[in-house]
């Protein structure tokens, strides 16, 4: 990544002795860095090695090795190393060189790389605290927003740094700051599944109920990725368990769909609608047996689910477990008490999916507990005809005795 800004360090791959002013920083190689500060004008054969000892070298060797680690990668002998006059403020601190960044403070503390980061950005985003602290110290943007909308905040707690999130909010971060997407430090934080830093943006008082632009809580965003241990947290602290994103859905529909029953158990116990429909008329019924995940099936149907719910087109979960080929689902449904005759969209019966698909003990199954198997299609087209174009020579000899 490169960094804009007005340094008048403007360092190129040709310059060499600018580029190992850069690897003297990125090292820590204090006493090589100033002596170039001193000298701007000097050429490498006026450093006197007796006053600064082999530092000089030690960087020049440093250099010539990330030279030809670079000319390996791809870049070329006349290419510009940095094309948009690196700011070594920012680059120091992205590398997290406590000392460098404060013998560069004389640097715009806010100057901004061409994607809107400043130095506290960098610093936040590869985790390191001491930079963090002493930029915050001396006057840092706390809540400066790069082009997405992020602040430091929102970094740290993307990754999960919980002693950084707690210096940046000791020091009055926002800690409900909203990206370009709406979504504050808290969903980013949810997303990972970093327990200890959603613990601590809870403990100082972030909105357990914000929705970014989709509508979005940081529940959902837990819940979709399968971070129980935070779902718990959040829902524990008052998070809405019926809060529903652009589409209708709750957090109950995407553990459902990911089949969580350990999440499912506990957003129910918290008052979540079992039978809540999204968009399309889909339940978490639906999307657990759509998905094959029969233990959470059986916790919804025990928590009072509709085995018989349909969505707009009129799919039941029967349906979709038949269409996607999980003949255990399609057995604990129709235990349940599915209505097997029930038509979705086209006029399909589960018996016209489990028949396409070839499911011969779903097919059985559902002949054995009175399936209609004359039933026919929008088309006019009957089990028996999806089981024959298919070559489901099993199928077939069920659906014609």
């Amino acid at each position: 990544m490169y960094f804009c800004g007005r340094s008048r360090d403007h360092v190129s791959l040709d310059d060499f002795k600018g580029f190992i002013l850069m690897v003297a920083i990125k090292n820590e190689h204090r006493d090589a860095v100033m002596q170039i500060f001193e000298s701007p004008t000097s050429s490498m054969s006026s450093f006197k090695s007796d006053k600064f000892g082999n530092a000089l070298s030690v960087a020049s060797t440093l250099a010539s090795q990330f030279i030809r680690c670079e000319l390996n990668n791809g870049l070329h002998e006349n290419s510009e190393y940095d094309k948009s006059q690196v700011t070594l403020f920012s680059w120091a601190a992205q590398c997290g060189h406590t000392t460098v960044v404060q013998l560069l403070l004389e640097e715009k503390i806010d100057a901004k790389d061409e994607k809107g980061c400043t130095a506290l950005h960098l610093a936040a985003k590869n985790g390191h605290k001491a930079v963090v602290h002493l930029l915050v110290q001396k006057g840092a943007g706390i809540d400066a927003k790069d082009e997405g909308g992020w602040t430091a905040l929102h970094l740290v707690a993307k990754n999960g740094y919980k002693e950084a999130v707690q210096l940046l909010i000791d020091n009055r971060a926002n800690v409900d700051a909203k990206d370009e997407g709406g979504g504050t430090p808290l969903h980013l934080a949810a997303r990972n599944g970093h327990k200890e830093a959603v613990q601590l943006l809870i403990k100082n008082r972030a909105n357990v109920d914000a929705k970014d632009k989709r509508g979005w809580t940081a529940l959902h965003r837990a819940a979709e990725n399968g971070h129980n241990a935070v779902v718990h947290l959040l829902a524990e602290n008052g998070a809405n368990v019926n809060a529903a994103e652009e589409e209708g859905q709750t957090a109950l529909h995407l553990v459902a769909g990911n089949g969580s029953k350990e999440a499912v158990h506990l957003l129910v116990e918290k008052g979540a609608n079992v039978n809540v429909s999204a968009k399309g008329g889909w339940t978490a019924l639906h999307l657990a047996a759509g998905n094959g995940h029969k233990e959470a099936v059986q916790l919804l149907f025990e928590k009072g689910a509709n085995v018989s719910a349909e969505s707009v087109e009129g799919w039941t979960a029967l349906h979709l477990a038949a269409k996607n080929k999980h003949t255990a689902v399609v057995h604990l449904l129709v235990d349940k008490g599915a209505n097997i005759d029930v038509k979705g969209a086209g006029g399909w019966t589960a018996l016209h999916l489990a028949a396409e698909n070839g499911l011969k003990k779903a097919v059985q199954l559902l002949v054995e507990k009175g399936a209609n198997v004359n039933a026919e299609s929008a088309d006019g087209l009957r089990a028996l005809h999806l089981a024959a174009k298919n070559e489901h020579d099993e199928v077939v000899r069920l659906l014609t005795f």
